[in-house]
């Protein structure tokens, strides 16, 4: 896994120019939307080695910055930004007008600003308007739009844009034949999406990930086998990932690591129900899966090496064990190997702490949920 990253700083504009170590064309600007677009929001983004918030009406990031540990925040201007995601190495933000800005490393034109040169300020995706969702993948990214189709930009060697190509795209592509997205998830190197006729998804399919009851894997949708019911949450780890269906969690994919949820380590090429009540939101790291509960509460399971299920100690789970946090979460984002819950104003963060991108000042891995600063 790569987790080196370039990042940061300062910058919103239209124009894409590149500054010092960023050399690079400088593209003519766009016109920039006005208005409102209504979207998802998320103020918290747990990606390879780092962490970044909302704070304040500004983005503030922790963790492998430039290839240098930062274990106090590092702020980025990005004023009205609404929704936060985190690649491997690079970050993503759906603006307040429907517009997407991504910052970080750029070998697979993760960033969509039509290049592949790493950015350290913030670039806007070209093209890309009316967005009201968006994911990140290892080293590419998606938006749902707000007519329900979805684009894709970055790394394509799976097939993991979904336009029927092997070729990566530095500027946006449409996935081919959605038109009704009310959801989308990308994981390492494949994606998913909700829509009214069910969960489809393309790309890699090596362990079942793209829940089709195959082993094949696909540059264009696939319909996903098990989940019942209509969808209202989507979230994919590295190879496999979660649905949520009128309260209730299914899971497929990779299962090394019992990150399936259903008390085996055995693969699974279809949906299957995990033994969970009143679940609100679902998130998925590398190789383990957590759920935030209507009541406040959050379970993990899969994998606890560095103590990223927050249960209090590092022992592995086949099934979810409730985190060891006695408040009321209102949010969790899950990074490869640490992740992060707010409750009201706070932020607390468990796992692999390294490179500081638990945000609580040390490099110290954590195995029950602490106080991060932004």
């Amino acid at each position: 896994m790569r987790l080196m990253w370039v990042v940061l700083f300062l910058g919103c504009g239209g124009k894409v120019v590149g500054d010092g170590t960023d050399a690079g064309p400088d593209l003519s600007p766009e016109p920039e939307p006005t208005g409102v677009v209504e979207g998802v929001e998320s103020r918290i983004a747990a990606g390879g080695a780092h962490t970044c918030a909302i704070v304040d009406n500004s983005v503030r990031c922790v963790g492998l910055i430039n290839e240098a540990a930062h274990t106090r925040a590092l702020r980025v201007e990005l004023p009205n930004a609404k929704q936060l995601v985190a690649g491997a190495t690079f970050t993503c933000a759906r603006m307040q007008n429907g517009t997407v800005r991504c910052f970080g490393s750029n070998d697979g034109g993760q960033l969509g600003d039509g290049t592949k040169v790493s950015r350290n300020q913030p670039v806007r995706v070209r093209s890309l308007v009316n967005v009201v969702d968006i994911t990140a993948g290892a080293y590419h990214a998606c938006a749902r739009h707000k007519d329900g189709s979805v684009s894709c930009w970055g790394l394509n060697y799976d097939g993991q844009l979904g336009d029927g190509t092997a070729n990566d795209a530095p500027v946006a592509v449409r996935v081919a034949g959605i038109t009704d997205a009310t959801a989308i998830s990308a994981g390492w190197t494949h994606t998913c999406v909700a829509s009214n006729a069910g969960v489809k998804c393309w790309g890699a399919n090596h362990r079942g990930q793209l829940g089709d009851g195959t082993l094949v894997g696909s540059k264009t949708p696939r319909s996903v086998l098990g989940v019942v019911g209509r969808v209202t949450a989507l979230s994919s780890g590295e190879d496999h990932n979660c649905a949520l269906a009128e309260g209730s969690a299914y899971c497929w994919g990779r299962n090394f690591d019992g990150q399936v949820g259903d008390g085996t380590d055995v693969n699974k090429t279809s949906a299957v129900r995990i033994a969970l009540a009143d679940v609100s939101a679902i998130s998925l790291g590398k190789m383990h899966s957590c759920a935030l509960h209507s009541g406040g509460s959050v379970s993990c399971w899969g994998a606890n090496r560095v103590g990223q299920l927050g249960v209090g100690d590092n022992t592995p789970s086949r099934t979810p064990r409730r985190v060891a946090f006695d408040g009321r979460a209102t949010a969790l984002d899950i990074g490869h190997d640490h992740g992060c819950l707010s409750e009201g104003a706070r932020i607390l963060c468990f796992g692999e702490g390294s490179d500081g991108r638990l945000g609580t000042g040390d490099g110290s891995d954590r195995s029950a949920p602490v106080a991060a600063t932004f």
